[in-house]
């Protein structure tokens, strides 16, 4: 199944919401005498949240490119797919009156994540992918950026160093986004966030995009990082 499918099938019938919702019931069955009612009825549905972690890794599945697993996984958590307002639950019939049963996502919506993987998958170079991305999230590509030469690698922690002039930035990351960066991310065989090299003798990496992931991240391990060079 290719990756296109697997997203189309991962924003169908997907049980990556959560929810809460209000039945009534209708009929007249006694409870004191253990009668079951079989005739709820769902009257409101809210979806407060989409886990979008889980629809990355249905989509990443077996994908071996590991810089383009990487932004693929950039454009699903930066799509329309994290708004629970794009999504619909589905409501059928059970044994005991309604029941939800997952729920889908607006098909515009992924047809647009589906026009933009398309398109980066159709770029050849690390390149072309990593810069597409950047013009995706920032509307353009740092000067310093262009021509780098970008590769996965896993590195320390206390080899890469935040810019001084953004350290300012890195105190105000917004708490929902980082909520987002759970347990089921961290699971993600994914490169965590871009650096560059700096320049000098100790080759620290200066982080360049990725505060929220790097702040998600536990930092006594080892990470690995898209690395331009």
């Amino acid at each position: 199944m290719n990756i296109l499918k697997r997203l189309e099938n991962a924003c169908r019938h997907s049980y990556c919401t959560d929810y809460e919702c209000t039945s009534s019931f209708n009929c007249n069955c006694n409870i004191d005498l253990n009668e079951i009612c079989r005739c709820s009825t769902i009257d409101s549905v809210n979806i407060y949240n989409v886990d979008i972690s889980s629809i990355c890794k249905k989509v990443l599945k077996s994908i071996k490119n590991t810089i383009q697993s990487y932004c693929i996984e950039r454009l699903l958590f930066r799509s329309d797919l994290v708004n629970p307002s794009n999504w619909q639950m589905n409501i059928v019939g059970g044994y005991y009156g309604e029941e939800t049963d997952g729920a889908d996502c607006d098909i515009n919506v992924v047809k647009e994540i589906k026009h933009k993987i398309s398109k980066l998958m159709s770029f050849k170079s690390s390149k072309k992918m990593i810069e597409y991305i950047l013009v995706e999230e920032y509307g353009h590509v740092l000067p310093r950026l262009k021509n780098k030469k970008w590769t996965s690698k896993k590195v320390k922690y206390s080899d890469i160093i935040i810019p001084n002039q953004n350290k300012y930035h890195y105190t105000k990351l917004d708490r929902n986004t980082l909520g987002r960066y759970n347990k089921e991310w961290l699971s993600l065989k994914v490169p965590r966030f871009l650096c560059v090299e700096s320049f000098g003798p100790t080759k620290l990496k200066l982080l360049i995009d990725g505060y929220h992931r790097y702040e998600a991240c536990n930092k006594k391990r080892n990470v690995e990082i898209i690395l331009g060079i």
